[in-house]
């Protein structure tokens, strides 16, 4: 068989630079070289940097137990070299292989090997650089700020990111994965029992503080979407009835000086949320109506809320012409508001004074949009979340509470109070 000799190719003289030697010259031809090695005949080819055009790497050298076999080794590199350049050299053996097995891979799917480096690339060389949580926290935490968001929702965000910094601080925020989230998220409820809307709270945090990553282009996709809230059961609306709600009043006329009768008479009959009567300022109690500014509503709406009769004497001995309504933050008043619930031995269920006064508004008007109206919010939200089913004659009864009718010179606080009726 004829020896396979080096033939000159247009790229290799564009590579080199120089123009090809003379073929005919030994060191041009590339051939099979027989040895022996352990008392056996092999035929050696040998690739060196005159045809792969690389000088940093060794030289590629096989060896064949039958000169066909190198022959056919020879043309098979030459084609490549034919078909690729230089850079066909540049592969090693294991290195081929995996790019056709990959490249067989990816075909099953319809995709390339192209493809599959963009993608990848993609999620481990972000646009926008490489952050750490620790640090897409604190920035995702100062935008909410500068977005304005309510303080308290701050407060709470910020314990939230400070419990997601203890596991996932020094790790890349492109690098996290869905699988990681819950795993930490399933750890966290059981070991500090939360319920499930505490658990539905971070997923909430998580989704919007990866969207933040995403416009940040600090990562491409929002592994939290795909987390699965829990589903919350249908809990029927608490309320007060007409005789928990005089007995509130009338301990909270007893205690720390009644100081805390506008705020309970405020919710009671005019449903404001907590944050927003620990905000409220006397100036804002009108009359007739109390203005719940655009800053102070959580909606940030303003709205006009009627001060019904009964609220209007409840409010009458303690009216000021401006200063805060409650002497205090919403933690104060929650300190206080315990107390109170104590000393009435009254259960307290989550915004038991807003559900009250939708509720029985609600039966009492037979009104839907205006009593949402009142609340703040939609008719829908009203029948999903606020309404309680309550008689006519009970919301006819809520509705003449007044001091008129209440006996206020009962026993007094055990303590933070008084034992004398205050005069009105």
């Amino acid at each position: 068989m004829q020896t396979a000799k080096f033939v000159e190719f247009p790229e290799l003289k564009a590579a080199g630079g120089k123009r090809a030697k003379r073929q005919h010259k030994a060191e041009n031809r590339l051939e099979p070289k027989q040895v022996e090695i352990g008392g056996k005949e092999y035929w050696r080819v040998r690739i060196g940097s005159r045809f792969t055009m690389d000088r940093s790497k060794p030289p590629i050298q096989k060896y064949f137990r039958s000169k066909v076999e190198a022959e056919t080794f020879i043309r098979q590199q030459l084609t490549l070299l034919r078909n690729q350049g230089t850079a066909a050299f540049s592969l090693t053996d294991h290195q081929r292989v995996a790019a056709v097995n990959a490249i067989k891979a990816l075909a099953e799917v319809g995709a390339t090997l192209e493809e599959a480096v963009d993608y990848f690339l993609l999620h481990a060389r972000p646009a926008g650089g490489i952050v750490i949580f620790s640090s897409g926290a604190e920035q995702f935490l100062e935008s909410r700020r500068a977005k304005n968001c309510k303080p308290r929702y701050l407060t709470n965000l910020k314990s939230q990111c400070r419990l997601l910094g203890e596991e996932f601080g020094e790790r890349k925020v492109n690098e996290i994965k869905k699988r990681e989230l819950e795993s930490w998220l399933a750890g966290r409820a059981e070991a500090e029992q939360w319920e499930p809307k505490t658990r539905n709270n971070y997923i909430v945090t998580l989704r919007a503080m990866w969207n933040h990553f995403i416009g940040e282009k600090w990562c491409i996709e929002n592994v939290a979407d795909p987390i699965d809230k829990a589903i919350l059961d249908d809990v029927p609306t608490a309320i007060f009835t007409p005789d928990e709600a005089r007995k509130l009043l009338v301990v909270a006329s007893q205690c720390f000086d009644g100081a805390l009768i506008p705020a309970i008479a405020i919710g009671l009959f005019a449903g404001l949320r907590r944050s927003e009567v620990c905000a409220l300022d006397w100036s804002e109690v009108k009359e007739s109506s109390i203005e719940v500014t655009a800053a102070k509503a959580k909606t940030r709406r303003r709205r006009i809320v009627d001060i019904q009769s009964n609220l209007a004497d409840w409010l009458a001995p303690y009216r000021q012409s401006a200063g805060p309504v409650f002497p205090g933050n919403e933690d104060k008043f929650e300190e206080k508001r315990k107390h109170l619930a104590a000393e009435a031995k009254l259960a307290w269920p989550r915004n038991v004074l807003r559900h009250s006064a939708a509720s029985y508004h609600l039966a009492h008007f037979a009104s839907e949009n205006q009593t949402a109206l009142q609340m703040g919010h939609s008719p829908q939200v009203l029948i999903d979340h606020y309404r309680e089913v309550v008689t006519k004659a009970a919301a006819t009864e809520y509705w003449e509470i007044r001091p008129a009718t209440v006996e206020l010179d009962e026993a007094g606080c055990r303590r933070f109070g008084r034992n004398v009726k205050k005069k009105r």
